[in-house]
This record gives C-alpha cells, structure tokens and sequence, in this order.
C-alpha cells in the first residue's frame, strides 16, 4: 500500500509542472489564416503530428517485440518489418508534406 501512495505522488510531482506550462496566450495562437493556404497548412500539419506520433509509437513497439522476441528469429523478423514500415511511413509523410508546401507556393504563390 505504501509504495502506491509513494508511487502516485511521485507521478504527481512529475505530471503538475507539465500542466502549469500548458497555459497558452491565445492572442499569439492563429492557426487558420483565413484562406485557402491556412487551412491546407492547417490540416497537414494536424494530419503530420498524428503520422509523427503513431510512427514513433511503432517503433517504440517494434523496439519492445524485438527485445521480447527471446531468440525467435520470426517474431524478431515481424519486429523489425514494424520498424522499418514505421520509419517509411514518416519518410512518406515528410515527402507528402514537402510536396504540398511546393505545390501551394509554386501554384498559389503563398507560403505555408
């Protein structure tokens, strides 16, 4: 029981700080610009955040299934195909992003 208790206020400790620095101006917050452009760059760069973060939690998985595999060569084989389709999925996601920003600029002479 007691090293519940020591347990939560150390997450505690850990978790306050983070959210006393999460207080944002939102004067300075301006995501959608109003046009066309703004709102390309503002669906991409939401669609680029959840690519970059379920890309990093299958590495993440793919590193703890290679360590689990306890010397089977076939789940270490499925392991590793997670991580390298994770990484290709974020060169894919970096190269879709890239593409779009030239496209709006070359095209729609703005930059995003």
């Amino acid at each position: 029981m007691f090293k519940k208790i020591l347990f939560s206020i150390a997450v505690l400790a850990l978790a306050l700080p983070a959210t006393a620095l999460a207080q944002v101006n939102v004067d300075q917050v301006d995501p959608y610009t109003g046009d066309f452009a703004g709102l390309i760059n503002t669906v991409i760069s939401w669609v680029l955040g959840v690519v970059v973060l379920l890309a990093v939690g299958l590495i993440i998985w793919g590193g703890v299934q290679m360590m689990t595999a306890r010397g089977d060569s076939e789940k270490f084989s499925q392991a590793q195909n997670v991580v390298i389709y994770a990484i290709i999925g974020l060169i894919v996601a970096f190269v879709a992003w890239a593409l779009v920003r030239w496209v709006l600029g070359s095209v729609l002479g703005t930059t995003v």
